[in-house]
């Protein structure tokens, strides 16, 4: 019998490989190998046949096994492109092998890449879609076997057909060859596939991390070994609201959110020190600034501080070295004694912002209690600004901003069918996301089938948006007695009393001038995320505070 059997087709050289063994290990073993045309079957040949090569089969021979048992024979093969099958057997077998191949020739597989590459210059995702799902397509290029891409739901392998024409012009319109864009796709789906998955991320990730190559950095064994569950939600969420979309950018924003994580959520400042040496590949600091009367002082520091990168710990690490603490009550070093006296924390918010934390846009020192916020999730990928330095805080947002916003940072799935409203059409850019926030019934339609695209949010609407996403989530939050009333209180609206309560005991959301809560003023995209900000931190730790 066969212990071993496959078939594989060489498009290039236009050949088939047969090869395996048997059992138990026969040297001279004869066995039959006959390939059927498409649509044929083994009932199909009717002895005798003169020529084996006829409108049933289209190769046939014999193997012989060699001295251990095994076979391989290779041939050049020739017809019209379609599914093959092999059947292997033989008088000295109590069984036969069927394998089924696709045979293509190289001119089809050419023909087609230049056909993928027209599409993806004249960036026509629909029609690359349609293109691949081909059948004889797919097995051209090879994606009857990528299972990967296979395992997506059409939404998503749409996604990744947008994805290909972006890294096609982001590399130059260079291209692409059968092996680099199979590759590209295999890339995407594992990538989407991870973050369209919420429930089961780290366990998904952890699984796949030889496939994306996580497993050869120095981060994956500070993850899976040292990081604490909330350290890992911090980094799960970065990593699958972030924009990667390849393996690479995968690896590289783990990386980051891993070291970051580790620092901020170190089991003790002593481990500080060998953490930054781990990954001092990543955070490029210079060592050599530790000494004996700084090195407490800068690990507490460092040990539960936010960074939004690598180069933010940088920037922090070497303020700290060059600030020199006074030294504990009654004279003398400090020393590296872990029960040292050391300077307070609070000397991190005297460092410039332009020192210890990037500086994403250039418009924001009017709204510095935002500014946090606002840093925050553009580095988490949350949020945008209306240009490269700009952010434009005092503008007022759009709805559809606010259900972007939103199922980012939330994941509420946007790779379904967006929602029927009339106003917003399935290639809308935001139907995803209005689609994702609608059907978690966080979001409504101004009236039944239209959303209101284009309008403006009050900030009695926004408190009410927001209650809903901390009562889905069962986020618990700490209440304070003693905030006091609006003077405007009277006047809301009844459907959001109870949300805009909520959230300013909570200390979330505050009143405007003299006291008002301004309930039908429209919310700016400074306040939207000001608000945002903590129920997104609490989401990613899940805290649940009582």
């Amino acid at each position: 019998m066969f212990s071993s059997c496959g078939v594989n087709y060489n498009s290039a050289t236009q050949t088939v490989t047969v090869s395996g063994s048997v059992s138990p290990k026969t040297a001279g073993a004869e066995i039959t190998y006959k390939v059927l045309n498409p649509q044929k079957q083994s009932a199909d040949v009717k002895p005798p046949v003169s020529d084996p090569v006829s409108s049933v089969l289209n190769y046939a021979n014999h193997i012989v096994t060699d001295q251990n048992g095994n076979f391989n024979y290779t041939y050049k093969m020739s017809g019209d492109a379609g599914e093959y099958t092999a059947v292997l057997g033989g008088t000295d077998f109590s069984e036969q092998k069927t394998v089924r191949f696709d045979f293509f020739s190289v001119q089809d597989e050419l023909k087609l890449l230049v056909q993928i590459n027209l599409l993806l210059s004249e960036n026509k995702p629909s029609e690359l879609y349609d293109c691949l799902k081909d059948a004889n397509n797919a097995k051209y290029i090879g994606l009857t076997r990528c299972e990967e891409f296979n395992a997506l739901s059409e939404n998503n392998q749409k996604a990744i057909c947008q994805s290909l024409i972006d890294i096609y012009k982001k590399n130059g319109s260079a291209y692409m060859a059968s092996k680099d864009f199979l590759d590209c796709v295999v890339q995407l789906s594992v990538v989407i596939a991870l973050k369209s998955d919420a429930d089961h991320f780290q366990q998904n990730l952890i699984a796949n991390a030889a496939k994306t190559g996580l497993d050869k950095n120095k981060t994956y064994d500070t993850y899976t070994v040292y990081l604490t569950e909330t350290a890992q939600n911090h980094v799960n969420l970065a990593v699958r609201l972030s924009n990667a979309v390849l393996c690479a950018d995968l690896i590289e924003i783990f990386n980051n959110k891993v070291v970051v994580a580790a620092v901020k959520y170190a089991k003790g400042y002593g481990d500080i020190p060998d953490l930054l040496a781990k990954h001092n590949d990543i955070l490029k600091i210079d060592l050599s600034k530790y000494n004996d009367k700084n090195r407490d002082y800068i690990d507490k520091n460092l040990m539960g501080s936010d960074n939004g990168d690598p180069d933010d710990i940088k920037n922090k690490f070497n303020a700290l070295a060059a600030y020199v603490p006074p030294e504990p009550p009654g004279g003398g070093s400090s020393g590296s004694s872990k029960g040292s006296a050391v300077v307070p924390a609070q000397i991190i918010t005297d460092i410039s912002p332009a020192t210890a934390v990037k500086r994403h846009f250039n418009d924001l020192d009017e709204v510095e209690w935002a500014k946090e916020g606002i840093n925050y999730l553009y580095e988490s990928g949350v949020i945008n600004g209306k240009n490269e330095n700009a952010f434009y805080p005092n503008d007022k947002i759009k709805r559809e901003e606010i259900a972007k916003i939103i199922s980012i940072a939330f994941n509420f799935n946007q790779f379904v069918p967006a929602a029927s409203f009339g106003d917003i059409q399935n290639d809308n850019i935001f139907a995803g996301f209005i689609s994702g926030v609608s059907n978690a019934g966080i979001m409504q339609g101004i009236s039944e089938g239209e959303f209101g695209a284009g309008g403006y949010l009050t900030r009695e609407d926004m408190a009410t948006i927001l209650y809903r996403i901390i009562e889905k989530f069962n986020l618990r939050l700490t209440y304070s007695d003693t905030t006091p009333e609006f003077t405007d209180g009277d006047s809301i609206s009844t459907y959001a009393g109870e949300a805009v309560n909520a959230i300013k005991r909570a200390g979330i959301i505050n009143g405007m001038g003299e006291g008002s809560f301004a309930h039908k003023s429209f919310i700016t995209r400074a306040e939207t995320v000001k608000i945002i900000y903590p129920i997104v931190k609490l989401y990613i730790s899940r805290q649940y505070l009582f």
